[in-house]
């Protein structure tokens, strides 16, 4: 019976050093997916991912499959940890600097940008080969231009002005040909009040060919371009009907409630008052020849006299147009 038992335990042992020899010795083959992103350094040179037929791909990672080999024991770690990796495409140390303003390259995965090994985490594994079996990266010169400062509003929609404003320019690169963007500092309403009083330091942002740029920029603006945004929360709509139309049809508004949507604005004073005191604040217009018509859509405009149309900002104007038709009015015999 000992004996049986000694031999049991004997095969045990050896089936586990078996085992073990084989998780960690015996080399096996499987494929990994992995991504691929471009890491460029050098803001003159833009990077792209190309396609087959060599049209620009609008991303930044690409994924690629693998045909790794190693120990079973690091190959159930790699897969286990696959979708962490992200392998770092750096053109600049993979090829020479492009004589022309543009050049395309096929770069080997498995031989030059892996140089046939895989490492995560100082998990490594062989890399046999690839699918595909190239990047196609397209590599463009930049050239230097000046961007302008601009500071905006919050909502994009207002430049405004300032008093201080160092750097009022930098230099970025951009595409031969292409219209010079401009570095924007964007204020919110507390930041544009505090920036009337006192100098601010806050960062310009611009989107370039070579990757985002971000400018430390300080600034302060001039009394009076800085007034926080007010609104008009219940405003009224007035209907323009032409002289021979009244009394004869009514407007029946179908999307009413955008009608009912608060308005937001900002201005001068002046402009302010003037547009906060008025009875109405959104004209319709109706037409002749809205008559008879199943359904009309038409653009709410702001009731803003002429002489203030520079000075008033509508914040949130109304993109959707007013959908609506014309009810007879039908006079009651007695």
């Amino acid at each position: 019976m000992k004996t049986k038992i000694k031999t049991g335990l004997v095969v045990l042992i050896l089936s586990l050093l078996i085992w073990v020899f084989a998780e960690n010795q015996v080399v096996q083959e499987d494929t990994l997916e992995v991504k691929i992103s471009l890491k460029n350094s050098r803001e003159d040179l833009e990077v792209d991912f190309l396609d087959e037929e060599e049209k620009v791909l609008e991303k930044e990672f690409v994924y690629v499959r693998l045909t790794v080999a190693g120990s079973g024991g690091r190959m159930k770690a790699m897969k286990a940890r696959q979708e962490e990796i992200d392998i770092p495409l750096e053109i600049t140390k993979l090829i020479a600097e492009p004589a022309v303003a543009s050049k395309d390259y096929e770069i080997p995965v498995a031989n030059k940008l892996l140089e046939q090994k895989l490492n995560h985490e100082n998990i490594y594994l062989k890399v046999i080969q690839s699918e595909p079996e190239v990047i196609r990266v397209r590599v463009t010169k930049l050239v230097p231009q000046n961007l302008l400062v601009k500071v905006i509003d919050a909502y994009g929609s207002k430049e405004l002005a300032t008093e201080v404003l160092d750097p009022s320019s930098v230099t970025g690169f951009v595409r031969a040909g292409q219209k010079t963007p401009d570095v924007l500092v964007s204020l919110n309403d507390e930041q544009r009040a505090r920036a009337v009083k006192e100098e601010v330091s806050l960062m310009g942002k611009v989107v370039l060919p070579g990757g985002p740029k971000e400018v430390p920029v300080r600034l302060k603006l001039k009394a009076g371009g800085s007034r926080a945004s007010q609104w008009i929360p219940l405003p009224q709509c007035r209907y323009l009907i032409p002289p021979s139309m009244l009394g004869q049809y009514i407007p029946r508004i179908e999307n009413e409630q955008l009608l009912k949507e608060p308005i937001q604005y900002r201005g001068s004073l002046a402009a302010e008052e003037m547009f906060r005191n008025k009875k109405y604040h959104l004209i319709l217009d109706i037409r002749q020849e809205d008559v008879n018509q199943p359904k009309v859509l038409r653009p709410i405009r702001y009731d803003i006299p002429k002489e203030y149309i520079n000075d008033l900002e509508i914040v949130n104007p109304l993109s959707q147009p007013i959908e609506f038709y014309l009810e007879k009015i039908v006079e009651k015999t007695e």
